[in-house]
């Protein structure tokens, strides 16, 4: 036996789709497709306009190479021994650590060694050049008067040249479940020159990658150099600084976990990323190159605190756009990168909130399966709200109590789905409902017509079958009542005749008026319609009734005296008025 299930299939099968669709949107969650992800750092975005907050004060300086120092001390590139008066006056303001957001990857063009060379001469300023020192070998005897670290830059695959170098960076692995972690990898290093390296304390790679709407949201904390796990520029800077051996990397799982540097423990994502707590860069303490050469900045500017040298001036550098819709260049990226470090308001997000974000969608999902129809439509709704406002709830107090990135835009936008899923299959139902309601209500009443006009005819038809006895009854019974055949003996039988006569007739008048009701529900009933006397008609009633049911207990009073008016209409049908207003009148 096949089953019309309809435009809508029952409860059981409506569970089961629904269950399926909750896994489908789980996958499609787990894909982590562009619109989805959009979706995402939409939401993240609006959390950290929302929760908005100054920068802290830091032990971070940016020494920038600014128009004014450009102006002042001449075009760049300076020569490396200009950098290495600026590092030595670093230096002598006990600067903490120094990072240098700029690779030296060739030898200084304007080193003495170098212009002999290219550039042809008078002998005694020949013999004058030779004597002094290469201008890298001052940067790196410079370096040597305080911690610094310098940065390194990714090559892509089809630019590697055929010599790379590479700094090792200490880094300590604790491997967990597996061995293998989503790390970004490149290929090799563009590196700075090798006595550069040896005199630095350390060494990071700058890399930046934006997300697909070309925003900076995190930047890597370690990625994969071929084959070597190697921390980035400011993971490096913050090593230095806090005097840490070693940068600790915890592989576990899917991926990274996190990373300790000294005493402090850095969750990150599975890739090793760090997302950045975006702050304004008007909050950073800035020093033009110029006015540390000069000296004219207050010592505490400088003391005791990680000094970030690049160069911003037009043209030099490369902007980047926040989550507030800030430009910052990669010098003030890098900084806002430590600061996020050594002040800990990075933000964390964990392979932990990813499973609750899918346990988040399921439950809600299936939440809606299991109390479709066991809830009314308001309350239905009402549950619905809340489980939202509970998601954006938790994950807006995650963002300003934790720092936790959770994302409940997906979830939110699932469970909307789901739901609208029911409610039309629920709104399909009733309409099918009613539509069957309408249509087994028209059917009943045609059913009731059917029977009306069933009783209708069947009290026509008896009612013209018993007019034929009845005619025959009052024939009789007149003849007897008028004595046409000879008075009726005894007496008392005429009395009974005449009894037997105005019963027949008043049943004749029921028959009669049984078939006028039935003429006019079969409308083919019509008006007979004749001038009379009223008078006549309203004695011949009470004579009827006074015939028919004697008046134990009451009594007619007419009087035949007053004037009454002639009529125009249906003689029979107005006597048969008067008749049942004087039989009311009698029986109750």
């Amino acid at each position: 036996m096949v089953r019309e299930w309809g435009l809508v299939p029952p409860v059981w099968l409506q569970r089961v789709a629904g269950i399926g669709l909750a896994v489908l949107l789980v996958i499609l969650q787990l894909l982590n497709l562009p619109p989805f992800l959009a979706m995402r750092n939409g939401f993240f975005d609006l959390e950290q306009r929302i929760f908005e907050r100054p920068l802290p004060a830091g032990p971070v300086t940016i020494v920038d190479i600014d128009e004014s120092s450009i102006m002042g001390i001449g075009q760049w590139p300076w020569p490396r021994n200009r950098i290495a008066e600026l590092i030595t006056a670093l230096a002598l303001d006990d600067t903490a650590v120094a990072g240098l957001s700029i690779i030296f990857s060739e030898p200084d063009r304007l080193s003495p060694e170098n212009v002999l060379r290219d550039f042809p001469m008078p002998q005694e300023l020949i013999d004058r050049l030779r004597v002094l020192p290469s201008n890298d070998t001052a940067l790196a005897a410079s370096m040597a008067l305080v911690p610094t670290v310098l940065t390194s830059g990714v090559i892509p695959e089809e630019q590697i040249p055929s010599e790379t170098r590479s700094r090792r960076t200490p880094v300590e692995l604790r491997l967990g479940l597996q061995s293998s972690a989503r790390l970004r990898q490149y290929p090799a290093l563009l590196n700075n020159l090798p006595q550069l390296e040896a005199a630095g304390a350390g060494s990071g790679v700058a890399s930046v990658e934006l997300d697909p709407d070309g925003i900076i949201r995190r930047l890597p904390a370690v990625m994969l150099i071929n084959e070597a796990i190697v921390p980035s520029f400011a993971v490096e800077i913050v090593r230095i600084f806090r005097g840490a051996a070693a940068i600790g990397v915890a592989i576990d799982g899917p991926g990274i976990s996190g990373l300790t540097i000294g005493s402090q423990i850095v969750p990150t994502d599975t890739g090793g990323s760090i997302w950045l707590r975006q702050v304004s860069s008007a909050g950073f303490k800035r020093l033009s190159a110029v006015d540390v050469l000069l000296g004219n900045h207050e010592p505490e500017d400088l003391e005791g605190r990680i000094v970030i040298l690049g160069a911003t001036g037009t043209g030099l550098e490369r902007s980047f756009v926040t989550t507030g819709g800030e430009l910052l260049s990669a010098l003030d990226l890098q900084a806002l990168y430590v600061e996020n470090l050594l002040s800990d308001i990075f933000l964390t997000r964990s392979e932990v909130v990813v499973f609750f974000e899918i346990l988040a969608t399921l439950a809600g999902c299936l939440g809606i399966v299991l109390l479709h129809g066991r809830l009314r439509f308001y309350l239905g709704q009402f549950a619905v709200f809340a489980y939202l406002i509970l998601l954006i709830g938790g994950s807006l107090y995650g963002f300003s109590a934790h720092r936790i990135l959770f994302d409940p835009s997906f979830t939110v936008l699932s469970v909307v789905v789901c739901y609208l899923a029911f409610i039309g299959m629920e709104l399909v139902r009733t309409q099918r409902e009613r539509r069957q309601t309408a249509q087994e209500r028209t059917t009943a009443l045609m059913l009731a017509e059917a029977a009306s006009r069933s009783k209708t005819n069947f009290l026509a038809n008896m009612s013209h079958e018993l007019r034929t006895p009845l005619n025959a009854i009052l024939g009789f019974s007149e003849m007897i009542k008028d004595g046409v055949l000879g008075p009726a003996n005894p007496a008392q039988y005429g009395t009974y005749a005449r009894d037997i006569h105005n019963s027949a007739a008043h049943l004749l008048g029921m028959v009669t008026q049984i078939l006028s009701m039935a003429e006019l529900e079969s409308g083919e009933g019509h008006l007979r319609v004749s001038d009379f006397d009223l008078r006549d008609a309203i004695t011949e009633s009470i004579g009827t009734i006074r015939n028919s049911q004697g008046l134990t207990g009451a009594k007619i009073e007419f009087d035949a005296e007053a004037p009454m008016p002639r009529l125009r209409a249906d003689r029979k049908m107005v006597t048969q008025i008067l008749l049942n207003l004087l039989q009311n009148a009698v029986k109750f």
